[in-house]
This record gives structure tokens, sequence and C-alpha cells, in this order.
């Protein structure tokens, strides 16, 4: 599934600012909620993923096309 532009913008500049996000998505048809800070974008086996660290430090790996919304926190 094509990511929109301004989302991976949304990303591009978390991972340039350090700033954290407030993510939800989907992943095996459950709902995720978490606040991360993105660390990197990569592409693997056709999907683009995000790679991202929780408040404690554990690091996660989410495919762009699960986030169902992603919101900015402040510095």
């Amino acid at each position: 599934t094509p990511i929109a532009c301004h989302l991976h913008d949304v990303y591009e500049a978390a991972i340039v600012s350090g700033r954290h996000l407030v993510l939800d998505w989907l992943q095996d048809g459950q709902p995720h909620r978490a606040k991360v800070r993105p660390v990197d974008i990569k592409t693997s086996h056709g999907a683009e993923w995000l790679f991202a660290e929780d408040p404690a430090g554990v690091p996660l790996r989410l495919r762009l096309d699960w986030i169902t919304h992603a919101e900015p926190q402040p510095a």
C-alpha cells in the first residue's frame, strides 16, 4: 500500500528532530497505540518499515502501511 507523502514528512521530521510520535497501528488484526521515538525508515521485502523505540528503549519495527494515525508530540 502506498504511503502518503505528508506521512513520510511527519516520520522524517520526527527522526531528524528526535521528537516523539504517538502512533496507532494494526498488527495481526490487533490495534496498538504507543508513544515512540522514530529512528529510521528502511525498505525491506517490498515494504517500508519504521524503526523506533518505545519510552523504555525497547526497539519496534512497524510496517508503514500498518500505521493508521501519527501524532507529533511537542518538543
